[in-house]
């Protein structure tokens, strides 16, 4: 657990708390220091007062209002062998399968039509899509990902954009010839097809994805690029997702920054990660300033070289949910149906989740990812099931208009946002208490949380 020494034996942990929180209602955002005393909260009284400061700093930016993603795993094919994962691909014992573009269009047109914002177009990495590229590798200089990672921000941010730019252009020539791969123009295909007849952003989840397509997928329609480093401990990393490579994958995500997508990144709780790997993890997540992040608890799979790993307590993903939002105030964080069901819905929300994920219609014979068949068949995952929920929290769903605004603000801020300098603060043992932050008082109610200097803060809907 987080120790912090003060040279006046009055400043309790307590005292700690509330004044990170502060901070926090005053407009700022918690250091590396203040993240990891978040993070090793035990007792309920505090994990709640910070969850409920995560709920006002989301009706900060958001209102009530929450959005919905349906989600289509299209195919259950991979060519990787994850350790954690049931699709991995030495698990024999599973029925697979595969969708046709028509199922999956259908399927999508039928999701829109019941009220979600996005399609999170889902699959492993299936051979039949990532046949050409098999004995590619995705063969980048390893200098040029060095300096990618080393030079994150100047990437992302500076005008130029120089070596980037020229890597790419360079690379899709010399691979491709220009032309993009018949496996994986069917999906860039099945992607303008949804986005034309939907008229909903996709959010792309297909593996790492050859660079070189980043634009393509784009320019058919894909607003998001999810690709889940899962945990940016290199040697957990490398347990974890066996023979993979951690700069391509992480630097895919820079990648598709540079395209023009926005990226989801995403942590895998309780699979032997540390506290100093999540806040480790959410640091990176800012530095390649993701726009939605994930935090989804590790259920053991059969047929996994982790099937008896021990039970993971959710109660940790939903502290680094409220975490996040205090991170990430104005991003998109999803509280996942995939882990707990519909049962989980609520917890997650009141942690500060503002995205309802793994929305599944029934009778279409689609699968979940950590849990296959949680509540689909039952019609437990779908928009109409989540409802009385979203009552129950003061919440309601979005307007197609408001995901496509918070879209475009989102892409505009990303275009025009300084390098972030997240590098922690060096404190002496009583500067945390020289900043002349507002004084908290907690209330009953989140509509009236907090006084700052004397003054109720009520939280203004965007």
């Amino acid at each position: 657990m987080f120790q912090v020494e003060y040279s006046d034996p009055r400043y309790k942990a307590r005292d700690m708390l509330e004044l990170i929180l502060n901070k926090i209602m005053s407009g700022k955002t918690p250091d590396m220091i203040e993240t990891t005393f978040l993070l090793s909260l035990k007792k309920q009284e505090e994990i709640q007062l910070l969850k409920r400061v995560a709920r006002t700093i989301r009706k900060r930016h958001f209102g009530n209002k929450v959005f919905m993603y349906g989600f289509i795993y299209f195919s259950t094919h991979c060519r990787n062998n994850c350790t954690f994962c049931h699709f991995r691909k030495s698990n024999k014992g599973l029925v697979r399968y595969r969708k046709t573009p028509e199922e999956v269009i259908e399927t999508a047109c039928h999701m829109a039509d019941s009220g979600v914002h996005l399609i999170d177009l889902t699959m492993g990495e299936d051979l039949k899509f990532y046949s050409q590229h098999e004995n590619i590798n995705n063969d980048l200089h390893e200098n040029t990902y060095k300096h990618l990672h080393e030079n994150t921000y100047k990437h992302l941010h500076e005008s130029t954009n120089k070596h980037l730019h020229e890597a790419m252009n360079k690379h899709h020539h010399e691979w491709m010839g220009n032309q993009q791969p018949d496996g994986m123009k069917t999906v860039v295909d099945m992607v303008s097809s949804i986005h034309a007849k939907t008229g909903l952003p996709v959010m792309i989840s297909l593996g790492k994805i050859p660079v070189e397509l980043m634009s393509d997928f784009k320019n058919a329609g894909a607003a998001f690029y999810a690709c889940y480093q899962e945990t940016h401990n290199r040697s957990l990393f490398e347990k974890i997702r066996k023979d993979q490579d951690y700069d391509e994958r992480y630097n895919s995500k820079l990648y598709a920054k540079k395209a023009g997508l926005l990226i989801e990144e995403g942590l895998l709780s309780g699979i032997g990660d540390t506290i100093d790997d999540t806040v480790n993890s959410l640091f990176e997540m800012k530095s390649m300033d993701a726009d939605q992040t994930r935090s989804m608890t590790f259920i053991p799979q059969n047929g996994t070289p982790l099937e008896r790993h021990p039970y993971v307590d959710p109660q940790k993903e939903l502290l680094t949910i409220s975490v996040m939002r205090t991170l990430f105030p104005d991003r998109l964080i999803p509280a996942s149906l995939d882990i707990d069901g519909l049962s989980g819905l609520r917890q997650r929300l009141n942690a500060g989740a503002n995205v309802v994920t793994s929305l599944v219609p029934p009778g279409k014979g689609l699968a979940g990812v950590a849990h296959s068949s949680l509540d689909i068949e039952d019609a437990r995952r779908t928009p109409e099931s989540i409802l009385p929920v979203l009552e129950e929290c003061s919440l309601v769903p979005a307007s197609c208009d408001d995901f496509n605004h918070w879209i475009s603000m989102r892409k505009l801020s990303s275009c025009i946002t300084k390098p972030l300098n997240d590098s922690p603060k060096k404190y002496n043992k009583t500067s945390l208490y020289v900043e002349n932050y507002p004084t908290l008082s907690a209330h009953q109610n989140d509509a009236d949380l907090f006084t700052v200097n004397g003054h109720a803060c009520h939280s203004a809907t965007p």
